[in-house]
């Protein structure tokens, strides 16, 4: 089978047939940055702030290796007189699949971590690449490499780098602060200069203001380097983080929302999810698990759990 045909998109689109445009584009956003507050959140909420941190680390070298692949292989977007294309892109090379790569990337950081099976990360890395071909966005060789690129971007970024999210949880207070106000302007300036009419970018832009005031803010105040919970507060935090961040996802899916009022949800949703929702969990521990503690206080198992470091070990938690 040649891999730059529009075979297997017609293939999909004729099996699925018309109608499932919606659901396909939904499930596309777990590789955008609907899909990257959704990993992140649940890291932060349930494993803590090194987990965390791993997942961001992964998704930036994850970025930086499929611009360049793009770069060196600048192949078209997907054509053919018979395939319909939902979802055009126009001035983005079509090879990798950024969705596959991202998505893929993000599930399979949690396995390499530990915390998930691989197999999770396969079937959701599968399932965004089935949307792009029914969309008639990518190539079925694009999306083969955004899976292959995402599993390896994760291997190397918590394999080879692993070290580094405990190295930047070590980072006093002040020098966060420092690198909260950086994103902040920077984020600033690119909404004031050099945004123009790109969705994702206005998207990414607000993730990095919205990161760059919540990160700071979360570690005054917030939970701690890593978490231990009940299955029954896990769940719990994750229907309360994952539901208010449906909320500002349906807001802009609902209807066709101007660019800004996108990345004003973007960086309302990104301080939902990296300082909001900690802040509920800290404030009613038994209903969520932990406890408000000050930094560097000694952190006592919460509902009976065993603490575990970022890597999956068991071990004791640092503030």
């Amino acid at each position: 089978m040649d891999l730059f045909q529009p075979g297997p998109n017609l293939w999909l689109q004729d099996l699925f047939g018309p109608g499932w445009q919606g659901l396909m584009s939904t499930v596309s956003a777990l590789g955008i940055i609907w899909g990257i507050l959704l990993v992140t959140g649940i890291a932060l909420w349930l494993w803590g702030r090194r987990a965390l941190y791993a997942v961001l680390v992964v998704v930036i070298i994850e970025a930086l290796a499929k611009k360049a692949l793009a770069a060196a292989f600048p192949v078209d977007r997907p054509s053919g007189a018979e395939m319909v294309r939902y979802d055009i892109v126009e001035g983005v090379p079509s090879f990798p699949s950024g969705h596959v790569s991202t998505a893929t990337t993000l599930w399979a950081a949690l396995a390499f971590l530990g915390r998930i099976p691989l197999w999770v990360a396969l079937v959701v890395g599968t399932a965004v690449a089935t949307t792009r071909l029914y969309l008639g966005a990518h190539w079925l060789a694009d999306v083969v490499a955004g899976v292959l690129l995402g599993l390896l971007m994760a291997w190397v970024g918590i394999r080879g780098l692993g070290g580094l999210a405990d190295r930047m949880d070590d980072i006093p207070r002040k020098a966060w602060v420092g690198v909260g106000v950086t994103a902040l302007v920077l984020a600033a300036a690119r909404v004031a200069f050099a945004l123009g009419d790109s969705g994702s970018a206005w998207a990414a832009t607000a993730f990095i203001g919205g990161a760059g005031l919540a990160l700071p803010l979360e570690r005054r105040r917030g939970t701690r380097s890593s978490v231990s919970l009940s299955t029954r507060a896990a769940v719990r935090r994750i229907v309360v983080g994952v539901g208010g961040l449906i909320v500002f996802f349906l807001g802009v899916r609902t209807w066709e929302a101007p660019l800004e009022v996108l990345g004003a949800t973007v960086f309302l949703a990104t301080l939902w999810c990296f300082l909001g929702a900690p802040l509920v969990f800290d404030r009613w521990p038994e209903v969520f698990g932990g406890e408000l503690r000050a930094p560097g206080d000694a952190a006592a198992p919460a509902e009976g759990s065993q603490r575990r470091s970022p890597s999956g070990t068991p071990g004791v938690s640092h503030g």
